[in-house]
């Protein structure tokens, strides 16, 4: 498996924090190579929310007990507590960015941005500015430069914008 991921406290930390409007505490993308697959379960899901962008292949999460497709070109979000289950497979070359955030404002951002309450899967297409800033959240979550925690929440703030750039276009 190919993994780049980047951490806030450089280790994964589950955790709610309403300190701040928004902080980013993790990001990553992950390709299987060889491994024949990558199973995720949570029960009781996390304390944060995760978003996950389903840059190529597919991959298969369980929402409400029942297992949906995601195909390339979508977003599925876990809101906090939200129980986690999906898998990818090598067969279907998956290659899956994921972010994990909170903070005090972090649902009205959703919301502004076209994630509303109870949606789970977004279709917002395959767009190379994506995968870059994940990469570049990423970057900066490993690197630790000056200001980096003040630049993580604009971002994705920006990655969120351009969702909402592809919903509109999309109209």
């Amino acid at each position: 498996m190919y993994a780049n991921t980047g951490y806030l406290n450089q280790v994964d930390i589950d955790m709610e924090d309403l300190n701040k409007p928004l902080i980013v505490e993790s990001c990553g993308v992950y390709r299987l190579i060889h491994m024949p697959s990558m199973v995720t379960i949570r029960p009781c899901g996390r304390q944060d929310y995760q978003l996950l962008y389903v840059a190529a292949g597919r991959a298969f999460f369980t929402f409400n007990e029942k297992e949906q497709e995601v195909t390339a070109g979508n977003m599925v979000l876990y809101r906090p507590g939200v129980p986690q289950q999906y898998s990818y497979y090598l067969k279907d070359s998956p290659e899956i960015y994921w972010i994990h955030f909170t903070g005090s404002e972090a649902e009205t951002v959703l919301a502004s941005h076209g994630f509303s309450d109870g949606l789970s899967c977004l279709r917002t297409g395959t767009d190379a500015e994506y995968q870059q800033l994940f990469l570049k959240i990423i970057w900066e979550l490993q690197i630790q430069r000056p200001c980096f925690e003040d630049l993580l929440p604009l971002l994705f703030r920006h990655l969120l914008l351009i969702v909402k750039r592809h919903q509109i276009e999309a109209v």
